[in-house]
């Protein structure tokens, strides 16, 4: 069977795939300016500096989030541990 049949649609993975779908559009944006400052780190403050690489963290933190809640649609029992 299809991993798009009905079958394995549920309202609880298409919740799941929804929200990582729509943060990962959302952060994308964010993303990729983040690295364009981070290429340039030094031109900034310290201060500025500071808030970037903690910017960089929280996306990161972020990121793995969405990595865990992905992995929960692919669960099929209460016994998977992916």
């Amino acid at each position: 069977m299809s991993a798009g049949s009905e079958k394995d649609r549920n309202p609880v993975n298409e919740l799941l795939a929804q929200y990582v779908h729509k943060m990962n559009n959302a952060m994308l944006p964010f993303v990729l300016e983040l690295d364009d400052h981070l290429e340039s780190i030094e031109k900034y403050t310290l201060l500025e500096q500071m808030k970037l690489r903690e910017f960089d963290v929280e996306i990161e933190a972020q990121m793995e989030a969405i990595k865990r809640i992905r992995s929960l649609i692919s669960k099929k029992s209460t016994n998977d541990t992916a």
